[in-house]
């Protein structure tokens, strides 16, 4: 079988990460894995990038942006060109061009929804988009029970359903390299320390936690926080 996985990302996050090291895996396996994402003025996605320097097979999309009419056209002609069998979408414009593209072709379509963002008017169209599409694709997979048990009550049938957590090998994390935070900023050794990594905007809280934290560390001077992320609220926590 031959499985595509598109996603459209200019930049290489955890979903990506994801994407990469289970297509290491599985080129053990008798499948055969493509990762595809959009090219948007020339360039080349840092996902594309790094699949192809770890040997993974990746098809590019050429478009001329994210608004490209051509885009089911081509996604399409892909499909057909690597004779793809499944297609695994996994952001909401994936799951959308994805949707139309595989209408007059054989191939089966696979949406995957890990959670929603808020960024802006334009994002929230495309998830309220999104929703609507989500019950045409031949199966849905998430990452959580809550995000199946808020998809069935919005009418998705449950057995169109599949839950499939994150994972992380092991083998990945002997890989990286260890820092001592103490060392890196300025800690006392007898401090403790709370860390928390992700990415700083609405629906994941950071800025709650910021709130929670400088709470917590007036009341117990021993306590510090270090939290690693990016993200559209990044300006508003370094305010606090």
């Amino acid at each position: 079988m031959t499985i595509l996985h598109l996603r459209a990302s200019n930049f290489y996050g955890g979903p990506e990460r994801q994407l990469y090291h289970h297509a290491r895996k599985m080129s053990l396996s008798h499948h055969r894995i493509i990762i595809g994402s959009f090219s948007e003025d020339g360039g080349k996605p840092d996902l594309l990038n790094v699949s192809e320097v770890g040997d993974v097979e990746t098809c590019l999309i050429d478009v001329h942006s994210a608004y490209d009419l051509s885009s089911v056209g081509k996604l399409r002609s892909a499909l057909k060109q690597h004779d793809i069998d499944l297609m695994c979408s996994h952001d909401y414009r994936s799951h959308l061009l994805g949707h139309i593209a595989c209408r007059k072709v054989k191939t089966r379509h696979i949406c995957f929804v890990r959670g929603a963002t808020r960024d802006d008017l334009k994002v929230r169209f495309y998830q309220w988009l999104d929703n609507r599409m989500l019950k045409r694709a031949d199966h849905v997979v998430t990452v959580s029970e809550q995000q199946k048990s808020r998809l069935v009550s919005s009418g998705y049938p449950s057995e169109k359903i599949s839950v499939v957590h994150n994972a992380v090998s092991p083998e990945e994390l002997e890989e990286i390299a260890v820092s001592d935070l103490r060392e890196k900023f300025p800690i006392a050794p007898e401090a403790v320390v709370a860390v928390t990594a992700g990415r700083f905007s609405r629906e994941k809280g950071q800025l709650f936690l910021i709130d929670a934290a400088i709470e917590a560390v007036r009341q117990n001077s021993r306590l510090y926080f270090v939290m690693f992320g990016d993200g559209p609220d990044w300006e508003s926590a370094n305010r606090k």
